[in-house]
């Protein structure tokens, strides 16, 4: 997401509490630029210099072309002068954390119904695997056949930068979203695994110039959100854990595109065996020393009856 008013881009990664982020962002300002061409087919200033509300909401509604575009394309898209005025800022997510939802989402290919979670662990090469379609050197035909998974092809090589931009792009690891000519070019990284993250968010949006009217907006837009946020988590309003702003409480709950599929009661260890854990550090050693991400081993908790929960939750390790 790139907003032209204030001057920021916000690179979306994809199971990174992404949607809402974006949906706090597009308080800030109209000018939010997903997509330039986009832009231009849905005329959104009218001869006066007004926005058109509902040609805005089209453009929004396609904005999905650029959603996840690596910062590399934004500079491509922009121009260095003006990706050099701009403030960039990220999500990132624990590795082990997020290999559970990216086996566990609905979009995709469903791999929770084709492969067991040690399958899964030992099958993925590249952060965006399992995000929209399947590139080649992703899935082999023998992979693709025997999982029947969809193939199509797309990206350049799989740790180098992603000059193209929309959905399909294929990245190796949470930083290849993020560099630009060979180094890491974004400002600002804020880990969604922490508690209190979205607070991180305010400073970097007044440091561009976003006034606290706007900023009171996103906070507002939160407040309903989780307040409406039952209906997410299927369960009535005094069973949900996010009724406020306190650890273990709403921090639980704070995801648009939550998986249907996941217990949020348990831990992302519970999917791990000492030798899945060790793949996944490995496979993506590069994000876990950057962004000082480990494996927050809760099993213990569960020790007495570790099987049992795995078989009350399909996991297959």
């Amino acid at each position: 997401m790139y907003n032209k008013q204030f001057k920021f881009i916000f690179v979306e990664i994809d199971k990174n509490a992404t949607p809402l982020l974006t949906e706090c962002l597009k308080h800030v300002s109209h000018f939010w630029q997903p997509n330039e061409v986009l832009r231009k087919k849905y005329a959104i200033v009218n001869d006066k210099g007004e926005v058109d509300q509902d040609s805005l909401k089209k453009l929004c509604k396609e904005s999905w072309h650029y959603k996840h575009a690596s910062l590399s394309f934004w500079k491509c898209q922009l121009g260095e002068e003006e990706f050099n005025l701009c403030t960039k800022f990220a999500l990132v997510r624990n590795s082990w954390d997020r290999v559970v939802s990216l086996y566990l989402r609905d979009q995709g290919s469903n791999f929770r119904d084709r492969m067991s979670f040690g399958e899964f662990v030992r099958w993925i090469k590249n952060a965006s695997d399992t995000c929209g379609s399947f590139g080649e050197n992703a899935v082999d035909a023998d992979e693709a056949k025997r999982y029947n998974l969809k193939c199509s092809g797309f990206g350049p090589e799989p740790d180098g930068e992603d000059t193209e931009g929309h959905h399909r792009g294929k990245r190796r690891h949470q930083l290849s979203y993020l560099t630009v000519d060979g180094g890491i070019g974004v400002d600002h990284w804020i880990s969604v695994s922490e508690p209190y993250w979205y607070n991180k968010i305010f400073p970097i949006l007044r440091s561009a110039g976003v006034e606290d009217p706007s900023i009171q907006a996103m906070r507002d837009y939160l407040d309903k959100l989780f307040g409406e946020k039952r209906c997410w988590l299927k369960k009535a309003a005094s069973e949900c854990p996010g009724d406020s702003y306190e650890l273990g409480g709403l921090h639980q709950c704070m995801q648009l595109n939550q998986s249907p599929n996941r217990n949020q009661k348990i831990p992302y260890s519970i999917y791990y065996t000492d030798e899945t854990r060790d793949i996944i550090g490995e496979k993506f050693q590069k994000d876990n020393e950057f962004f000082g991400f480990n494996f927050e081993d809760r099993r213990g908790d569960f020790s007495d009856e570790l099987n049992k929960v795995r078989k009350e939750n399909n996991i297959v390790v």
